[in-house]
């Protein structure tokens, strides 16, 4: 696709700089093609390009019957015919000139006559253009595609073959192909059939069934272009494909790297067929590489007569890698290594012969004694080389650094290879240029020569005299990662501590090793000689409780105190419990276990002294002191202290939470006149009062209590509000709720929640008559109610009273149906802010019977008014006048 894209990009172009006719028909052609890919906008685009042309070459015979050919394939028949017809005058002229226009306007009317289903008709037309095919292969593949849309497939295959015979390649020859081979049309031709598969790749367009379907004539081809069929196989992943393929590359004792990738995939799928066993190894040995199967080297051993040139890849296999070992005794090859070896160890010291000298060590020391010392010799030579390789870098240099080591080694790079030595491979490395001078980021390979060297043979070269740094820093490395350790090691440990070039992490390291030992002989004074100067971010984390203990033991305090603070992790919760009641009688260093201190207790470690810790120098959150709590009540170990700790925090965090409350309940109940627990009930207060916040059940009845037995008015609003806020009721509800109305009469408040009531028992006159108004702000300002009622034309103002809380309140009485307006004004020193205003209206309509009272008198009147009940409203307003009383005096 990305190639007709640019040819019609560059014809695009060109049409711009040379605006003739060829260029135009090249152009609309290519984008013929693009639609034919899947572009279905270009066919227009084609259209109108060769009728822009025609209307500036008007007598262009070409453009004229290519403009035909586009109405038909965009179902303009009847366009597309009158068109046709009117070339009809002209066609014995172009028969009799041997021009291919008449041979273009015979494929028109055929495709015309097909378009409108005249088959028969059409193909009496074709049997002109056939006779026309000895003059080229351009007729070919017009009776090809004509074929091809009557659906008579093996016609226009044979048609097609004979124009690519003939020299056809267009696009639109190839493009026939594919459609056909849609239709599951066999190809006869192979060259032809190669060149499509070409072609459909260059397009990407082509499918995996066309492969299947042609799968006889595919593997007859795969040798002449095996490079095509590889592309393919990459593109489908067919495994008879792959077996095809893998099977040229063994015909042509190919060993190449491409060829063992091929082999390694068939390994992979399981496939089986002759040659691969020995195929795969032959490549994998001559490439180095060495991931081969089970099934691939038990078949290649027991079928396959192995070359000589791949006989120690082989034998370096069995004797490496583990999977193998059994073979060597099951097709009883020992005798055959070992011979091998004889034959081989005065001439060859590379990687693969060193495994087997090492394997046949013990018996050429048993039976040929004269060739022995050799052996050893060239084992301890290559005892820690490894063999570095640089592709694309002949020469430069390598600085390596040990881990072990302190200071780095230079090798030269020759030839892209180089030999360093490492004596436990964990080594870095940096690449210079040839100059030494320049870094060059560059990422090589490196192999051990001998692989199979380990602390079995590095002890037994030691035992024989061979004393070498290399091999101490080994065996050092090896004992102390073991998971286990042992005494014999220590003889080792302490000869590797005496060599200078060791790497101070390295001697860290090996320190910590034998400290550990001599902790295990519970030798701690010693011991602590080795620990003492670590630094526990070098070493293992499985010495961390080994080292805690030995400080402690050895009243190493300042030590013990830095490793808990920073490794615990790894150290096990029974010895950090120890190690802490060590240090917990030491009362100066107290405060530097807090955290882990809190961390045994909330492991269910618990001891009096650490939770003394906690409580004096921990720094904890609300949430880590209450699930400290929780857990010290798991263990029936409730501290007061702890609690207080928690009520405090609670108060000032304004934490209201149900763990809270438990804490508080559990005060209360063993010391009420607390005064934690006392301000612990005025926070509750706040939290009721303002924030409508609902306690748990036992708190609401230790709060009930403490009304009833104090009678305390803010107690009783802060209830009150709650009852009348989530409709709860309690035994001692409607009492408190009584005495709160009382109180709020007193103090000139009304709850809001109290307007809504609907029990007549919680109701009184005072709530009845007067509306509340509540503002918060702080409690040092000076708040006004600036208010007017509807018929008033200035706001009255009246100074609102602090009551707790940043709550300010007044009341007003207010008449059914009276509206007020009103809002806020709060003075400060620069002036005053006021509240958006606001408006009210007493819609409560409610006649109060049998009542003397003036205010509930005349708002009677004001609902029998309201009611059109004027008589009873006439008669309550003549009753009051009768009365000589100042009756606005006593409504205010």
């Amino acid at each position: 696709m990305k190639t007709i894209e640019k040819k019609i990009i560059g014809m695009e172009e060109l049409l711009l700089k040379k605006p003739n006719y060829k260029n135009a028909i090249a152009t609309s052609l290519r984008y013929y093609s693009s639609y034919l890919l899947g572009n279905i906008s270009f066919l227009s685009k084609a259209l109108r390009a060769v009728a822009s042309a025609l209307a500036t070459n008007p007598s262009s015979v070409h453009l004229f019957l290519l403009d035909i050919f586009y109405n038909i394939e965009i179902n303009n028949l009847d366009t597309a015919e009158e068109t046709l017809n009117s070339f009809k005058s002209y066609r014995t002229y172009y028969k009799n000139s041997g021009s291919d226009i008449y041979g273009i306007y015979i494929y028109l009317n055929s495709l015309l006559l097909i378009k409108q289903g005249k088959t028969k008709k059409a193909q009496k037309t074709m049997k002109q253009l056939k006779e026309l095919g000895n003059k080229g292969y351009i007729y070919d593949l017009l009776m090809g595609d004509l074929y091809l849309r009557l659906e008579l497939f093996d016609e226009a295959m044979e048609f097609l073959g004979l124009s690519y015979t003939k020299g056809g390649r267009s696009f639109f020859m190839y493009y026939a192909l594919h459609n056909m081979s849609k239709e599951g049309t066999l190809f006869k031709n192979e060259l032809l059939f190669n060149n499509y598969l070409k072609w459909a790749l260059s397009q990407g367009i082509l499918k995996d069934y066309v492969i299947e379907d042609n799968r006889l004539i595919a593997v007859k081809e795969i040798k002449k272009d095996l490079s095509l069929y590889k592309e393919i196989y990459n593109l489908f992943n067919i495994d008879w494909l792959l077996i095809e393929i893998c099977k040229c590359h063994i015909e042509n004792s190919d060993f190449s790297y491409d060829a063992y990738l091929f082999y390694k995939k068939a390994e992979s799928k399981q496939l089986s067929f002759k040659g691969l066993s020995k195929a795969l190894v032959k490549a994998s040995a001559l490439n180095d590489e060495e991931d081969i199967s089970l099934y691939i080297m038990s078949d290649l051993i027991e079928n396959y007569l192995i070359d000589t040139d791949i006989l120690p890849y082989v034998y370096h296999q069995l004797i490496t890698k583990k999977k193998f070992s059994f073979l060597i005794n099951e097709y009883k090859l020992n005798m055959e290594i070992i011979r091998f070896a004889l034959n081989n160890i005065k001439t060859n010291k590379s990687r693969y012969y060193l495994s087997i000298y090492h394997y046949c060590l013990d018996s050429i020391r048993n039976r040929y004694k004269d060739i022995a010392k050799e052996t050893e010799t060239i084992l301890y030579e290559n005892l820690f080389l490894y063999e570095g390789k640089f592709e694309d870098l002949s020469e430069g240099f390598v600085w390596v650094s040990e881990k072990e080591i302190s200071y780095m080694d230079i090798y030269k790079i020759e030839n892209g290879k180089c030999m360093i030595k490492s004596p436990t491979g964990n080594f870095k490395y940096i690449v210079m240029d040839s100059s030494n001078k320049k870094i060059i980021n560059y990422k090589a390979t490196f192999k051990r020569q001998l692989e199979t060297a380990g602390p079995k043979l590095y002890t037994d070269f030691l035992s024989r005299g061979y004393e070498d740094l290399n091999i101490y820093l080994a065996l050092s490395d090896y004992y102390i990662n073991l998971e286990k350790t042992n005494e014999d090691y220590s003889l080792i440990l302490n000869k590797t501590l005496s060599f200078p070039e060791l790497s101070p992490v390295f001697r860290m390291q090996v320190s910590a090793a034998l400290g550990n030992l001599l902790f295990l002989k519970n030798d701690y004074d010693a011991a602590l000689q080795y620990f003492k100067d670590i630094d526990e971010n070098y070493i293992s984390e499985k010495h961390m409780e080994s080292m805690l203990n030995v400080f402690i033991n050895a009243g190493d305090y300042t030590n013990a105190i830095r490793i808990i603070n920073k490794k615990r992790e790894f150290i096990s919760d029974r010895a950090l419990f120890i190690a802490l009641k060590e240090i917990s009688k030491k009362e100066n260093l107290r405060q530097f276990v807090a955290n882990p201190a809190y961390e045994l207790l909330m492991n269910n470690y618990y001891d009096r002294n650490l939770l003394d810790i906690v409580l004096d120098y921990y720094r904890g959150s609300q949430e880590e002191w209450l699930q400290l709590s929780s857990t010290l009540l798991s263990l029936s170990a409730d501290n007061r202290r702890l609690d207080e700790i928690i009520l405090e925090n609670s108060i000032w965090m304004h934490d209201f939470s149900p763990d809270s409350q438990e804490v508080f309940i559990r005060m209360y109940k063993l010391d009420k006149e607390n005064e934690l627990v006392k301000k612990y009930i005025y926070f509750a207060c706040y939290e009721m009062l303002i924030n409508l916040v609902k306690p748990e059940y036992e708190t609401l009845s230790i709060l009930e209590k403490v009304e009833m037995e104090a009678e305390d008015s803010l107690l009783s609003y802060s209830l009150s509000r709650i009852y009348l806020h989530f409709g709860m009721r309690s035994f001692h509800s409607e009492e408190i709720m009584k005495r709160a109305m009382e109180y709020m009469e007193f103090d000139n408040i009304i709850i809001p929640e109290f307007k809504n009531i609907k029990d007549k028992t919680l109701r009184n006159a005072y709530i009845e008559k007067n509306q509340p108004f509540i503002y918060k702000c702080s409690s040092n300002k000076k708040v006004f109610l600036y208010y007017k009622l509807e018929e008033d034309s200035e706001y009255k103002s009246i100074e609102m009273d602090y009551k707790i809380f940043g709550i300010f309140s007044t009341v007003l009485p207010l008449f059914y149906n009276e509206k007020i307006s009103f809002y806020f004004s709060e003075q400060i020193s620069t002036g005053s802010i006021d509240t958006k205003e606001e408006h009210f209206i007493n819609n409560r309509a409610g006649i109060k019977e049998n009542t003397s009272d003036t205010y509930f008198l005349i708002n009677n009147a004001i609902i029998y008014d309201q009611m059109f009940k004027y008589d009873e409203a006439e008669k309550i307003i003549n009753d009051l006048l009768s009365e000589k009383q100042s009756i606005i005096g006593n409504i205010i």
